[in-house]
């Protein structure tokens, strides 16, 4: 997926003096490019109600026009994934939706998820690595060095991301699309300088400002992602309550 990252940082140069502006167009053009070449139909989407696979729903859904499934995976009708969902498909109604209730366990995240869509796709959108190329955890935003930080989040995305997700496609039989993976995504988004992504108060800022120019709701945009190791948690926080219109994005853990 990042096989030469040295060689990838040079060619970055052409572009990394143009101003934000710039890089949120070119940003929003190769993901919205990306995703006008998946030729699924429909396309199934793994969807957790945080803002990078709600971000793929509403492109692929509004702008792109696509026939969407969904679908998200929760301990219980009160998991917070499916209850952010059910905010998400408020906005998107055109979507279908499909809600996976599973048993709390200690499998690999990746296993539960392709589980649980056995016999539903073959195949399925994702929204994994952003986090690592966007600066979306809390130590991108702690770090005092946070160029080095983003360098060493990207080469542990493998381990922690790849290899699992290929083991559990493998299992299941699921092939996987990561979009925001794709050359084009990947190196507009490494675009971006450090304090672009990561500021005092967001991570994954340009994310974020995709989001709401494509009417993701608050209180998805306001929520502290727990991500799919949520599926451990036998017993789940309240549904979320819509934030006040001032709240600040935390990103996700």
């Amino acid at each position: 997926m990042i096989y030469d990252l040295e060689a990838i940082k040079v060619r970055l140069l052409t572009h990394r003096y143009d101003s934000y502006h710039a890089k949120l167009v070119l940003l929003d053009n190769a993901i919205n490019q990306t995703l006008g070449g998946y030729v699924s139909d429909p396309v199934h989407l793994a969807l957790s109600g945080g803002v990078d696979s709600s971000l793929l729903l509403a492109i692929l859904a509004g702008r792109l026009g696509r026939s969407v499934v969904a679908h998200t995976i929760g301990t219980s009708v009160n998991h917070p994934d499916v209850t952010h969902v059910r905010v998400l498909s408020h906005a998107f109604p055109r979507v279908e939706y499909r809600y996976h209730i599973i048993r709390p366990c200690e499998c690999d995240a990746y296993i539960a998820l392709y589980a649980a869509l056995s016999g539903e796709t073959k195949a399925i959108v994702s929204g994994d690595v952003i986090d690592e190329l966007a600066g979306g955890y809390s130590a991108h935003q702690t770090a005092e060095d946070k160029q080095t930080e983003l360098y060493e989040q990207i080469r542990w995305v493998r381990s922690r991301h790849l290899d699992p997700m290929q083991d559990a496609s493998n299992q299941h039989g699921i092939a996987v699309f990561l979009p925001y993976a794709a050359e084009a995504v990947f190196t507009t988004m490494a675009a971006f300088r450090v304090d672009e992504l990561v500021t005092g108060d967001y991570r994954k800022k340009p994310i974020y400002d995709l989001a709401v120019k494509y009417g993701i709701p608050q209180a998805i945009l306001a929520r502290r992602k727990i991500g799919l190791v949520s599926i451990e948690a036998a017993n789940p926080p309240p549904p979320p309550q819509p934030p006040p219109a001032a709240a600040k994005p935390e990103g996700k853990e």
